[in-house]
């Protein structure tokens, strides 16, 4: 058997396509985040299992143990591997995810706090920032994923990597 050889970029693409038809999709709306807010930098260069994959599994447990709402943003329009948003001089590409300020508790920086030292890598606001919400993520629409016998296999150390458990 052939092995296949995936990039981060493929990879997340096709947890992605799984992602997007749960998820109501509507018009990129733009939406005030307040400080306080976690944002999770997804553009970070050369891509890592730790900055590329860690960040879903962050999200996953983030939207399945603390049933909190994950803002997706994606500037509308913009070119392949464009700036979404600015923050503080920092330009955020990849389709940075944000955890608003008003979820915010112990438990819940305890558990950021250990998916950064896995790699994943955020920063909470200091400032309000509009953003370009492409869509929010919510505990009513976490996906279960099926994976064929002929090709899922390929799939699963991605899972893994990413620290979504088996039962997902």
């Amino acid at each position: 058997m052939k092995k296949m050889k995936m990039t981060f970029e493929i990879v997340i693409s096709s947890i992605l396509l799984f992602l997007v038809p749960l998820f109501s999709v509507a018009q990129t709306s733009s939406e005030v985040m307040q400080s306080g807010s976690f944002v999770i930098n997804m553009g970070i260069q050369p891509q890592t299992i730790g900055n590329g994959l860690k960040p879903y599994g962050l999200i996953y447990s983030l939207i399945t143990n603390f049933k909190i709402p994950v803002k997706w943003i994606i500037a509308p329009g913009k070119a392949k591997d464009g700036i979404d948003i600015i923050y503080n001089g920092t330009e955020l590409r990849g389709g940075p995810f944000i955890i608003e300020a008003q979820y915010r508790s112990q438990a819940l920086n305890d558990t950021i706090n250990k998916w950064l030292a896995k790699g994943v890598v955020g920063f909470t606001t200091t400032s309000p920032i509009t953003v370009p919400v492409a869509m929010t993520l919510q505990f009513a629409t976490v996906p279960r994923w099926t994976l064929d016998l002929q090709n899922g296999i390929i799939a699963i150390p991605y899972f893994k990597n990413a620290g979504i458990p088996n039962s997902a």
